[in-house]
């Protein structure tokens, strides 16, 4: 009981916790992995970086961060699939720590550390992030990004801006539409800027901090050269990857309609739709939103409705909370624009989501202890958590 009550009081023994929990699930699918239909193109990737095929390896299709990451744990004796699918495990594991780090910066730290437990326990979160798909380079390149404006706009050590562009470049790499988060997650970090400095009519700070936002795009602008200069040469267009050049070539004949692109049938690759049919296609917007709402897991959904509701009447509100629901409502279009609807592609509201789930959790978890006797709290505040996890486990397997 002792023990128990150990692990579930301190945050980073709970942390500790899910590190081990991860661990457990990373061997599972080691053994008997999660598949799914993107699966097949990604290991067929990694294959081609094995076998020197830089043509398929760096193909226009994807971009090629995690594959290329992936194909060094051949050294170890691991085949494609294996590989993916523990580079995919190990990033999932580690999504933990910037999670706790974003949402320990505006709520209690226990509350912070079951938050980003919670996120990595959401069963659509776990089938993703610990199958050979990119879901789980998405979700830690985007919160990794957050963690290190949040611990800039605190120590203003310079470093972290190097470390941003960094990490800019490898968010853009595994998923493309991360560049367009990119342009979001900056313009936060200059507001942040000027919220901490109170320089919103001073404008030499103001360009002081712009330059600051600055210096992480252009480092990223650096070292997507390269990728740029590839899909420029094979499409005509600057892109990461084929998505984007639809995207960009549906724009410019929006505007100008007699633009022909460079080679029309590589950039409308894996579209069946043109323009106009897109936008009255009711079946697939009805696919989209549905996916979209339910990006957050269900179990979760009714909490996070209590919770945003206890917010505004506590008059608990934070800054952060707008952040979120801003992130919640630019999800809904970025991949409008890129024509995909998968619901993988949403789940990244459950964290976005998570300060109103937990809030509301708090809430009916004290309305709920307020009912039983001193002996009951007690056993209830330690076994939860543990069948709460067996619940979890059962649910992915």
């Amino acid at each position: 009981m002792k023990f128990l009550n150990s692990i579930f009081d301190k945050p980073y023994s709970l942390l500790k916790f899910a590190v081990l929990l991860g661990g457990c699930l990373t061997i599972i699918v080691l053994i008997n992995p999660v598949l799914f239909r993107d699966s097949v193109n990604y290991i067929a990737s990694v294959n081609a970086v094995w076998l020197q095929n830089w043509h398929t390896a760096f193909n226009i299709t994807y971009v090629p961060f995690l594959f290329v990451t992936a194909s060094c744990f051949k050294l170890i004796g691991l085949n494609a699939l294996q590989s993916l699918t523990l580079l995919s495990s190990l990033l999932a594991i580690c999504t933990l720590f910037p999670a706790y780090r974003i949402l320990s910066s505006f709520m209690d730290r226990k509350a912070a550390a079951w938050g980003s437990i919670l996120f990595f326990l959401s069963s659509p979160v776990m089938d993703c992030s610990f199958a050979p798909l990119t879901d789980s380079g998405r979700f830690f390149f985007m919160l990794a990004s957050l963690m290190i404006i949040i611990d800039f706009i605190k120590s203003e050590k310079k470093i972290l801006l190097v470390l941003l562009g960094v990490v800019y470049t490898f968010f853009a790499l595994t998923r493309s539409e991360g560049i367009v988060f990119v342009g979001l997650i900056s313009l936060w970090f200059f507001i942040e800027l000027l919220r901490k400095d109170r320089c919103w009519k001073e404008w030499k700070k103001c360009c002081a901090d712009l330059w600051l936002v600055v210096i992480p795009l252009l480092l990223m602008l650096i070292l997507l050269l390269p990728r740029l200069w590839q899909m420029m040469s094979e499409t005509g267009f600057p892109a990461l990857d084929t998505r984007q050049t639809w995207a960009i070539k549906a724009f410019l004949n929006k505007i100008f309609p007699d633009f022909v692109p460079t080679d029309s049938s590589i950039i409308t690759y894996g579209s069946n739709m043109n323009y106009h049919s897109f936008w009255t296609d009711t079946q697939w917007h009805c696919r989209y939103w549905r996916n979209f709402f339910t990006g957050n897991w269900f179990p979760y959904t009714a909490f996070s409705i209590i919770g945003f509701y206890r917010i505004i009447r506590d008059k608990q509100w934070h800054h952060f909370h707008t952040l979120f629901c801003v992130f919640v409502v630019v999800n809904a279009f970025i991949y409008m624009l890129m024509r995909s609807c998968a619901g993988r592609y949403f789940l990244i509201n459950t964290f976005f989501l998570m300060p109103f789930t937990i809030y509301g959790i708090t809430f009916v978890w004290q309305k709920v202890l307020a009912m039983c006797s001193i002996k009951w709290r007690q056993q209830l505040t330690t076994f939860l958590p543990c069948f709460m996890a067996v619940i979890v486990i059962a649910l992915f397997l």
